[in-house]
């Protein structure tokens, strides 16, 4: 996913500055924007709906564990939303945004701003950008310093998106993926996402937190198949920006970034959270996991948490690791909700 551009004047959405683009790239942008906001987009919206959307419940949705929705319910129902997440691996966002778009179907158009590198470069990286995703991988952003006018552009579609309705955009604060060992320790919020929040308002910010999947299409179909290897996806209380001001600088835009990724993450952080005895999910009883599984924690409300949780909704008091699985443990949540874990009573 890419980080946007933090600097530099914005530039009217309607004039793309393609000189600073290769033919491909051109071609590539071009076939992009038509299946995302041109004439392709109804087509796009058919694709992910009848297509998209059940191929990843076929690889995602017997491992699936969801809290937080609920903190979602009052979103006013055309509003656009920036979901911001943490970045492991290459499907946190889809996964993320397939499980909105599921719960509430048809209320968001969807694009997921991402670096142009091989999806934009070739004809392969094109083809699978577009079965993929449906034209949501839109727009790009590129690392070639002789496209800062082009990310300037991005942004511009990036802003207009969020300021119109019923658009969801999902973004990474950290900017790029996080390969660190420890899943719960993110990288230092880069300020595109603030820009991205703090320019576009009035929208609605999401903060996100997604754990248990690879990189590898392999291995998370055969552990669907399998019921293995449980995906925690936890979603927090909307973001408050009014304390930032109307006119916003480079430091506003990294404080607002730094506030994303603090609450994306201060339900999951194994170093700050204090964690709770917690029975893990074996991978013979995920699909049905038993009412004991779940533990009752005392609330963690200091500092970030407490805008990220609230008294009086279900809320996540801890991550729970268990060390006898060979990938170095099942994740299972601590919740005061009594009822079970299954994916199916999420929906």
């Amino acid at each position: 996913m890419a980080e946007l551009p933090a600097e530099g004047r914005e530039r009217s959405a309607g004039a793309p500055p393609f000189e600073a683009l290769a033919p491909f790239e051109r071609l590539a942008f071009r076939v992009m924007r038509w299946a995302n906001v041109g004439g392709g987009a109804r087509l796009g919206a058919l694709w992910q709906r009848w297509i998209l959307e059940p191929i990843f419940g076929l690889l995602i949705l017997r491992r699936l564990v969801v809290r937080g929705l609920d903190r979602l319910e009052s979103i006013p129902e055309d509003a656009s939303i920036l979901l911001v997440a943490n970045h492991r691996t290459f499907f946190d966002l889809f996964v993320l945004g397939w499980i909105l778009v599921r719960r509430w179907k048809g209320r968001w158009r969807t694009s997921f701003p991402v670096r142009a590198n091989f999806f934009y470069e070739n004809p392969l990286g094109l083809l699978i950008c577009l079965l993929l995703s449906g034209g949501s991988m839109f727009p790009p952003f590129f690392r070639k310093p002789r496209s800062k006018a082009f990310n300037r552009y991005s942004l511009s579609l990036v802003q207009g998106k969020l300021r119109r309705t019923r658009n969801l955009v999902g973004f990474h604060p950290e900017g790029t993926r996080n390969k660190g060992d420890d899943p719960y320790q993110l990288l230092p919020a880069q300020p595109g996402a603030g820009e991205v929040a703090l320019k576009s308002r009035p929208l609605v910010v999401v903060p996100a937190f997604v754990t248990g999947l690879s990189n590898k299409l392999g291995h998370e179909i055969a552990a669907n198949l399998r019921a293995r290897d449980p995906i925690v996806a936890l979603f927090g209380e909307p973001i408050d920006l009014s304390a930032f001001p109307a006119e916003t600088r480079l430091a506003h835009h990294k404080k607002c970034a730094d506030l994303f990724c603090e609450l994306a993450s201060s339900s999951c952080d194994s170093n700050g959270l204090p964690m709770y005895p917690c029975a893990p999910i074996s991978s013979a009883s995920h699909s049905n996991p038993k009412p004991e599984m779940i533990t009752t924690g005392t609330s963690f409300v200091s500092g970030a948490a407490r805008s990220f949780c609230s008294s009086s909704r279900p809320f996540i008091t801890g991550i729970c690791r268990s060390r006898s699985t060979r990938s170095g443990g099942f994740f299972s949540i601590c919740s005061r909700a009594s009822r079970p874990l299954a994916a199916s009573s999420t929906w």
